[in-house]
């Protein structure tokens, strides 16, 4: 009886093993958070940058539009807080629009002649980080300044309003196409690009509704 059932006893703790050995042993298919940090951080595309790093990119859009939207909302805090006159200040903030378009051409031919690159060397900088960088600042403080005027007197009021709204305007429309110029350089294939165009306007709405908020 013991040999005839010593097979079948073999044969059963070969499987018990083999059982072991197989809830022991890693599992071949990659886990959900395997996954998703290769889809993330794994490069693709013809310029090696993964999807954080392109998310990472465009995200550099938030606090532009955040101050964007700040710099705007002064028009109403100075008609309704601070008791300006509203036809002066409608005619500035006309002004300060139809000047928009001159400010974009000269800041495009200040940037493409390097006119930074004795500050910020473009082997280490590129062409357009440097602009980018001081101009977000330029913008933040401008963003915050134009809330602070230093007298609530009319004449006092609309220069700083006009100063304010001049240098805001002139940091948005620096950063705007030192990104754009840069996105077109760094993916300049349609693939790639549609994907971070969607990513930009992620970063822009989140931005501008931060910007907003009281």
């Amino acid at each position: 009886m013991a040999a005839e059932g010593a097979p079948a006893v073999e044969g059963d703790v070969s499987e018990a093993g083999q059982k072991c050995h197989s809830k022991d042993a890693p599992s071949s298919k990659p886990g959900f958070l395997q996954g998703l940090r290769r889809s993330l951080l794994e490069p693709s595309g013809p310029f090696g940058h993964s999807l954080f790093r392109k998310a990472r990119f465009a995200m550099s859009l938030f606090s532009l539009f955040h101050i964007a939207t700040v710099v705007a909302s002064a028009k109403d805090i100075y008609l309704e807080k601070f008791g300006a006159d509203a036809t002066t200040t409608g005619l500035l903030f006309s002004l300060v629009s139809f000047w928009s378009p001159f400010t974009e051409f000269i800041v495009g031919q200040l940037q493409d002649r390097q006119m930074l690159a004795r500050c910020f060397p473009v082997s280490r900088w590129g062409r357009r980080a440097p602009w980018l960088l001081t101009h977000l600042i330029v913008g933040a403080i401008a963003a915050t300044v134009i809330y602070l005027p230093p007298s609530f007197e009319d004449f006092p009021l609309q220069a700083w309003f006009l100063v304010m709204m001049l240098s805001g305007y002139w940091a948005y429309s620096t950063c705007c196409i030192a990104f754009e110029a840069a996105r077109q350089e760094i993916y300049p294939f349609k693939e790639e690009r549609i994907m971070v165009e969607g990513l930009c306007k992620y970063a822009c709405m989140a931005g501008g509704a931060v910007g907003g908020l009281p």
